[in-house]
């Protein structure tokens, strides 16, 4: 019995959060207030309002733009609270939101959370969907990439790109922002 178990456990695929699709970039573009090219140039967790005894981690991560791709954002730095963090020794992981790196370069479809003073705070349309990370080999054109590793979409189509150039990704936001006025 307990090998019937242990193969069982081994078997289950990774946690993965479920996410309403579809995700492709229109759609992406429509259902976000702002799409930003941008460096992260800080991260910090933080409890949630409550403080400890709220028991949730969150993470702010701070970007620094490099051009907006729709809405009419500020050149300062921009926010992003993301559910999960690390404070002390203790972890809180939440599965299929967007992580991001030090120094990494991203374009992220953002939906606004409110505002602290001097900055408006956002979160990641649709969890990892709307993240793409920015990068590729040196001398090449840049490439934007999406991880959906960590995200079951129910309603995506099998054609979304998770791939391409970021000027491809770029003209395709601004025709979707267009579209949508």
């Amino acid at each position: 019995m307990r090998r019937i178990v242990l193969i069982l456990a081994a078997s289950l695929p990774a946690a993965a959060a479920t996410v309403r699709g579809p995700a492709d970039v229109a759609t992406l573009t429509a259902s976000a207030e702002a799409v930003l090219h941008a460096r992260v140039v800080a991260r910090e967790s933080r409890w949630g309002a409550g403080g400890e005894s709220s028991g949730l981690i969150f993470t702010r991560v701070t970007l620094q733009p490099i051009e907006w791709w729709k809405g009419r954002g500020k050149p300062a730095a921009v926010v992003l609270r993301v559910p999960g963090g690390t404070i002390g020794e203790l972890t809180q992981t939440v599965d299929g939101v967007a992580a991001f790196s030090p120094r990494e370069e991203v374009v992220v479809f953002l939906r606004k959370l409110g505002e602290e003073p001097g900055t408006a705070v956002y979160a990641v349309e649709r969890l990892a969907l709307g993240k793409f990370s920015v990068g590729g080999p040196p001398g090449g054109p840049a490439r934007a990439v999406r991880d959906r590793s960590h995200v079951a979409c129910v309603g995506c189509a099998a054609g979304e790109e998770d791939d391409l150039p970021v000027r491809e990704l770029r003209d395709r936001v601004r025709r979707a922002a267009r579209s949508a006025r």
